[in-house]
């Protein structure tokens, strides 16, 4: 057993019930979707003490009081992001440093990693030299960090891939795809970094029409008006932005409002988030770990990927996957049938037994194991998958 200090990633967001929303999104650095990565690595690790890093932390009583330093990292390659904080304080101390789930950002495979801080660098080569490996999230960042001179890397996706204890994983099937209970996500606020703005553009547009026409619902993860809206907050405290997002996504302001109050989804609980998705049989739109947290819970999903980032770890990992520049008209039920979820689900298992390996090869304490025995593939119906007039259901008519 070990005494580790955990870094990176949120693990949770603790008493969320009793903060205010604000309080409650900022504890997820701002982003929900980073839950899924601080949890996945903390439920794979054993330890006799686990405790999240705080700025207050003095180097020498870290130095007593842990064996082990471990990074939930996330996209740090990227130009807005300076970690040079976290470098300069495990700088002076001289525990080892496991890392994984590092990843560049950039609107495109084809694009050069540029203008990253230097201390951001000082970081990952720290890593490497007190590691055996730094686990990256795909073949794109390995290629990107080998040309800077760091060669000690193993492409291993994202922590949060591995969530579940079981090597395997299996996905439920419909007999019968006009009756999709499908849950949508997406942001607006990726148009900015990706590859294609224009389609990206027209793609958040068309899940959010897609969503409000069919009733389903929409996972929000750092869309930071739409949440308080979804939350209940006093619209008039948000009157520009309201008419600023109306216009995005070509609805008028009441509509907007009407739709998030009812069918805008925030989690600040990973649980939480988990039994709910568990219901459903599809999850699509442009946020990864939105879609990751249905696949964990046996939720077929196809992320529509808009940058290196969701395109390196869809690749990695077999995920099924759409690039917003390869869709005209949004088919949610077209998306379905044509997903190649056998793939996702045997790259899995093999995936499962390369991440054992990987935190074996960097001595940390785990709870992980591999098993060759795959459950047998078949049409899995969903128990409700019959039952009618339930909120979420994608029929013929609201797919397009």
């Amino acid at each position: 057993m070990s005494r580790i200090l955990f870094m990176g990633a949120p693990w949770q967001v603790a008493a969320h019930q009793e903060r205010s929303v604000l309080e409650c999104f900022q504890a997820t650095g701002h982003n929900t979707g980073n839950m899924l990565i601080g949890h996945g690595l903390r439920s794979q690790l054993r330890y006799d003490h686990l405790e999240s890093y705080r700025y207050a932390m003095k180097p020498e009583w870290v130095e007593e009081n842990f064996d082990l330093v471990v990074i939930a990292a996330a996209n740090f390659l990227f130009p807005g992001f300076d970690l040079s904080p976290l470098s300069n304080f495990l700088e002076k101390i001289k525990l080892p440093v496991f890392m994984v789930g590092l990843g560049a950002q950039l609107p495109s495979s084809e694009a050069e990693l540029q203008n990253i801080p230097e201390g951001t660098w000082r970081l990952v080569h720290l890593v490497s030299e007190r590691s055996a490996s730094i686990g990256v999230r795909g073949y794109f960042t390995a290629e990107q960090l080998q040309k800077h001179g760091i060669r000690n890397v193993r492409p291993m996706g994202c922590p949060s891939l591995y969530t579940r204890p079981e090597s395997s994983i299996r996905l439920r099937r419909v007999a019968d795809p006009a009756r999709l209970r499908a849950v949508v996500n997406g942001s607006r606020n990726v148009v900015g970094h990706s590859s294609d703005k224009v389609s990206a553009t027209r793609v958040e547009k068309q899940l959010f029409q897609v969503a409000l026409a069919g009733g389903l619902p929409y996972v929000l993860q750092n869309e930071q008006p739409e949440m308080y809206i979804a939350k209940g907050a006093d619209t008039a405290e948000h009157v520009p932005a309201v008419k600023s997002i109306a216009k995005f996504f070509e609805t008028d302001p009441d509509t907007l409002v009407a739709y998030y109050r009812r069918h805008g989804k925030v989690f600040f609980s990973i649980q939480e988030w988990f039994d709910w998705i568990a219901d459903f049989d599809l999850s699509v739109g442009t946020r990864f770990h939105g879609n990751v947290a249905a696949l964990l819970n046996g939720v077929p999903a196809v992320v529509i990927t808009h940058d290196s980032r969701t395109k390196e770890l869809c690749e990695f990992a077999a995920i099924p996957h759409a690039t917003v520049s390869s869709i005209e008209k949004l088919d949610l039920r077209r998306l379905y049938e044509e997903a190649n979820f056998d793939l996702y689900e045997e790259r899995y298992n093999s995936l499962y037994r390369a991440y054992v390996d990987f935190l074996d090869e960097n001595k940390v304490p785990h709870n992980r194991g591999w098993a060759p025995d795959v459950p047998p593939r078949g049409q899995i119906e969903h128990p409700c998958a019959q039952a009618t007039g339930a909120t979420g259901r994608v029929g013929a008519a609201a797919a397009g």
